[in-house]
């Protein structure tokens, strides 16, 4: 994209409301950051330092989001509105125990056609942890530390590649130690965290949806009197084997060690970073294409928030992930590149996010790679209004340009946000 043809998109983007997340002006012991979008991409109930919380509580926060997307490739226009909701919930029990769980609704990726496509609802966490500080551990359907682009990258698009790497929906467990704590690092050192995971792929009960499948999946059959060839797409209900994947296995088949820093002070502001390895064991679809291979992943993020005066705040942030023999096949790689750029001020927050895939199969030869431009503006409707109704409430529009493959998509989307704490 030339700086021509952006420039008069941010000279837009001044004038119209929208949602882009930047670093929050508080943050937990878990690292968390972000403001109403990045909660509804990964909520976490609240993890501050020496907590005292009531025995048999219950809180946590739900959050939804009403949007209408418009998207154009070669001749062809598409709309779409939707709904997507997210529910977490914590029940503190005695001990330093508690049960944590997070309820999604959203489109459904295999019944996604019409101007409203079907919903799904399905159950992404299911935790039992115990805590006493510094250490952590956990057991259930968890979502395992690795990156943090696919949470926190501003505006409705930029986690779009970032989203591909992200772990989700594994059961298994892990354990997190904060260094900090342990190491008696000073406060400008911020807080510091390690934690290590074993899983598998989630094929339960708990991957289960309601509403509307959650998963087309492609099948190959040969017709028994022809011996003709063809594919049948199914929708799933349910999670298989046959989808394959890294760590889609019966068994610990996935291994995950990251380390997180938050609230570091430097010159100017503060940084936050994350740095993580993983290791997954091939699936069902690999080991059948004899080519299976142990998946080996690496990924380092860093981000900032700065204020200029006038009471301006920017927050940069860069995030790279590779996977070597991705997917569990020998010979495929895959990297991730996300770098983004929010200006806040007040209720308003201007965001850019660049973003770029690159795929590589050895095995076949085949390669590619795509990029994707967006900008956007957003708006808190409390803090812009004064209205306690919209306290946790805001609205944005956001814009994209895709290049994927050679092929261009472009367009835009607008949302409304609101968050109910409890």
């Amino acid at each position: 994209m030339s700086r021509f043809s952006l420039l008069p998109l941010l000279a837009l983007s001044l004038l119209l409301p929208t949602l882009g997340p930047t670093l929050a002006e508080a943050k937990g012991r878990a690292g968390q950051t972000g403001n109403l979008a990045t909660r509804l991409r990964s909520l976490e109930a609240p993890d501050q330092q020496n907590e005292q919380l009531p025995l048999y509580d219950l809180n946590g926060q739900f959050v939804t989001q009403f949007g209408y997307e418009r998207s154009r490739q070669g001749g062809t226009t598409n709309d779409t509105a939707y709904n997507r909701s997210a529910l977490a919930a914590r029940l503190i029990g005695p001990a330093g125990f508690s049960i944590s769980t997070m309820l999604r609704l959203e489109p459904s990726p295999a019944d996604a056609a019409g101007l409203v496509p079907r919903h799904t609802g399905y159950a992404e966490t299911l935790t039992l942890r115990w805590t006493a500080d510094p250490l952590r551990f956990f057991v259930g359907k968890i979502n395992p530390r690795f990156g943090a682009a696919w949470s926190r990258a501003p505006g409705l698009y930029g986690a779009d590649y970032a989203a591909d790497y992200q772990l989700r929906e594994k059961l298994g467990f892990g354990a997190r130690i904060w260094m900090d704590e342990v190491l008696d690092l000073p406060d400008p050192i911020g807080y510091q965290s390690l934690q290590v995971e074993l899983f598998q792929a989630d094929t339960s009960f708990l991957s289960s949806s309601a509403f509307a499948p959650r998963w087309p999946l492609s099948i190959m059959e040969t017709d028994p009197v022809t011996g003709t060839a063809s594919t049948t797409i199914r929708q799933r209900w349910r999670a298989t084997r046959l989808m394959g994947g890294a760590d889609n296995r019966g068994g610990m088949g996935g291994f995950t060690a990251s380390w997180v820093g938050t609230e570091h002070e430097v010159p100017g502001g503060q940084i936050a970073y994350n740095l993580g390895v993983s290791l997954r064991r091939p699936g069902q679809d690999a080991v059948l294409a004899a080519r299976a291979a142990t998946e080996t992943g690496a990924v380092a993020g860093i981000e900032g928030s700065f204020p200029l005066g006038a009471e301006f705040r920017l927050t940069p942030s860069a995030e790279y992930a590779r996977r070597t023999d991705s997917a569990g096949f020998s010979g495929r790689t895959a990297e991730w590149a996300t770098a983004a750029l929010a200006l806040k001020r007040g209720a308003l927050t201007l965001a850019y996010t660049w973003m770029q895939r690159r795929e590589r199969d050895t095995s076949s030869g085949e390669s590619g790679q795509g990029h994707q431009h967006t900008a956007g503006v957003s708006l808190d409707l409390g803090r812009a209004t004064g209205l306690a109704l919209l306290q946790n409430a805001a609205v944005s529009v956001d814009w994209r340009r895709r290049n994927e493959l050679g092929e261009r998509i472009q367009g835009f989307g607008t949302s409304f946000v609101v968050s109910v704490p409890f």
